[in-house]
């Protein structure tokens, strides 16, 4: 069994435990909140949650990026149409939170990233967004409920998973959002600190990839993928490759020795 199914199962049984000894739903929320502290820390997980989070609506009980988690005493799930109005509550959170990104496009991208969850210690429902009612990807089936978009004039609709039983597969579902905050966004400014030549990896990677050309530049097989290279480079920039010669130690000086980057013109050689 994987760490992550491990803990999953760890932190729903704690849950459990939560719920049998809590009569209100502050004693749930303090309970779980740091039963689920420790299990992302044994994971390994980053996430800093604000507690009771002033929307318009109201306060979210705990919100973790763009996961809303809104505790219950334990047993509330069990009550007859208690849920729709939990999934309604969360819905407008979201909402709420969502309007800070701006229009209605921007809105429906912000709320299509989102999750909200419900939980009382026995069970567990999990809410997000589709712009299109299409049915989002989940291990849990699916309960639509596409009249709630309406809240913000916004198309499509608030789907729920659940109510289902706290256990190893509702709760690994939770640390699968949670994990996902932990996740770097694929922004340019992202990417370029990470794989750029200020990063730890390119200026590593790029010298071996010199080094081992270098190597095997007498190769013939490297001297014809080379001058197909250099062929479609020149068909491509035309007058460039002058000046992309002359930027070359300037490039090369970005990823620090050994890397010195070879002519453009001239074949496969170094200096």
């Amino acid at each position: 069994m994987s760490s992550n199914l491990i803990a999953a199962e760890n932190l729903a049984q704690a849950i459990r435990q939560v719920a049998r000894k809590a009569h209100t739903e502050e004693d749930l929320r303090v309970g779980v909140e740091q039963a689920l502290s420790a299990t992302m820390q044994a994971l390994k997980l980053t996430a800093t949650p604000e507690y009771e989070k002033t929307t318009l609506s109201g306060s979210a009980d705990a919100v973790y990026g763009h996961v809303v988690i809104e505790y219950k005493r334990p047993g509330r799930m069990a009550e007859k149409d208690y849920p729709i109005k939990l999934a309604e509550q969360i819905a407008r959170y979201l909402t709420d939170q969502a309007r800070r990104a701006g229009g209605r496009p921007k809105q429906a991208e912000a709320l299509e990233k989102m999750i909200g969850i419900g939980l009382d210690g026995e069970q567990i429902l999990f809410l997000r967004y589709s712009a299109t009612g299409r049915k989002r990807e989940s291990p849990l089936d699916f309960r639509s409920l596409t009249d709630f978009g309406s809240l913000a004039g916004l198309p499509g609709g608030f789907q729920m998973v659940g109510p289902v039983p706290v256990g190893k597969e509702s709760i690994e579902l939770l640390l699968l959002y949670l994990r996902s905050l932990s996740r770097k966004p694929l922004t340019p400014e992202a990417l370029a600190a990470d794989f750029g030549p200020q990063g730890d990896v390119a200026p590593k990677l790029v010298n071996v990839f010199y080094t081992a050309l270098q190597a095997h530049r007498d190769h013939p097989r490297v001297a014809t993928f080379f001058a197909e290279w250099e062929r479609i480079f020149g068909i491509v920039y035309g007058e460039e490759l002058g000046k992309a010669q002359k930027d070359a130690p300037e490039l090369a000086a970005l990823y620090s020795p050994p890397f010195h980057p070879p002519r453009v013109r001239g074949g496969l050689r170094g200096g």
